[in-house]
């Protein structure tokens, strides 16, 4: 069975909308319970506005309920969050992703990097695997924003008053303009 620009609708367990669009499709057996997918795009609607993922191409095996996705993923969140990751693997039945390639990405908090990343989309939690690196970008978020922001002398804290703590005792106090955490 071969599809030709493809979009299914649909409503996660928590009630929010979802999208998926692909611009090829193509199951060559009912016999073989795999599906070629080319051009994917995915739009989640959340609470705090949407999100967007984008793949070059996949393969969906149904009766494993796992899409194998090919090539680099994108992510955008709305609100300027990006994720850039490839070689992906989405377990729909346990509800989780792992990535075997890099990952890269930039929140408003600043940059990190891995050599991979694991998801609990039910938990809502990603976790960065291997050589991970966060580069805090001070200034960039928003003092209303808890449990992280920038305390007025723009030395990095926590909302809860950790900025104002001795240094050493809170992660960041002390150090002006960027910062780079490791974690080999």
């Amino acid at each position: 069975m071969r599809v030709e620009k493809a979009s299914y609708v649909g409503e996660d367990n928590r009630g929010q909308k979802f999208q998926i669009e692909a611009n090829r499709a193509l199951q060559r057996s009912s016999d073989e319970p795999v599906v070629d997918i080319w051009g994917m795009l995915a739009r989640f609607g959340l609470s705090n506005g949407p999100v967007t993922v984008a793949a070059n191409q996949g393969r969906y095996n149904l009766d494993e309920q796992k899409v194998a996705v090919q090539g680099p993923v994108r992510v955008a969140g709305p609100e300027g969050e990006q994720l850039v990751t490839r070689d992906v693997t989405v377990d729909l039945k346990q509800n989780l992703v792992t990535s075997d390639g890099g990952v890269t990405g930039r929140t408003e908090l600043g940059e990190f990097q891995a050599d991979s990343l694991r998801a609990d989309l039910d938990g809502r939690t990603v976790v960065l695997d291997g050589r991970a690196r966060l580069k805090i970008v001070q200034g960039r978020s928003d003092e209303n924003n808890a449990p992280f922001a920038a305390s007025p002398d723009r030395t990095a804290g926590f909302a809860d008053g950790c900025s104002r703590a001795r240094p050493g005792e809170c992660a960041g106090v002390g150090t002006k303009g960027s910062q780079q955490q490791r974690s080999d």
